[in-house]
């Protein structure tokens, strides 16, 4: 019998720490998800986070999103011919959730006014370019 328990307890510890490490690993390096499309066409197949939203315009090009599934985050970035009016107003309660995420490409400030909310993103443009972001 004790040397059932002496096999098993290393065993038993063992796991403990493999899975410990593995929330451990997701807390310093979270896992995201990320997808670069040339064109709208090119996402059409695209599931579950990286599946564009509803107010990226049909012809829209450069498409970059990095999504965050744990906490239902994402930034991403699109060209577009012409800048169209997208989104309303956002309420106060939607300007005090900022982008939880970075990347190289992602502006180091975001603009003091120009952004609009568009359900849970929020969007801007900056000449022919949109950025935007949910957290």
């Amino acid at each position: 019998m004790k040397r059932r328990v002496l096999i098993t307890l290393p065993i038993v510890a063992a796991s403990a720490l493999m899975l410990s490490a593995c929330g451990i690993a997701d807390t310093i390096s979270p896992p995201i998800q990320s997808a670069l499309y040339e064109t709208t066409a090119d996402a059409a197949g695209a599931s579950g986070s990286l599946v564009l939203p509803s107010f990226v315009e049909a012809d829209a090009t450069q498409i970059r999103l990095v999504t965050l599934d744990s906490r239902n985050a994402a930034i991403m970035t699109y060209a577009v011919p012409a800048v169209v009016a997208t989104g309303e107003a956002c309420t106060p309660d939607q300007m005090a959730k900022l982008p939880v995420m970075d990347q190289t490409w992602w502006p180091q400030a975001l603009p003091d006014h120009g952004i609009t909310c568009s359900g849970d993103w929020h969007l801007w443009a900056a000449g022919n370019q949109f950025y935007a972001w949910k957290s």
